[in-house]
């Protein structure tokens, strides 16, 4: 990443590293909600889990979801 300031301080933006950047966090953020709909915690039906281990996944996967949504 380029110096951010010129000679006078002033900060300056490479246009290009800028559109990189945004094109980075988009695609990022794709992928966040994809991982959100695999860890969906409504999909939390398997019969073979049940008792405090659903539970505690269970808590876990809403957690990591709601702090999901914030993005």
């Amino acid at each position: 990443m380029a110096d951010l300031r010129d000679s006078d301080g002033t900060i300056v933006i490479n246009e290009t590293e800028a559109r990189e950047d945004i094109k980075n966090i988009r695609d990022a953020k794709a992928k966040l909600q994809e991982a959100m709909r695999l860890i969906d915690p409504a999909k939390l039906d398997d019969l073979r889990m049940s008792g405090k281990a659903m539970d505690a996944l269970g808590k876990q996967l809403q957690r990591i979801y709601k702090n999901m949504e914030i993005l």
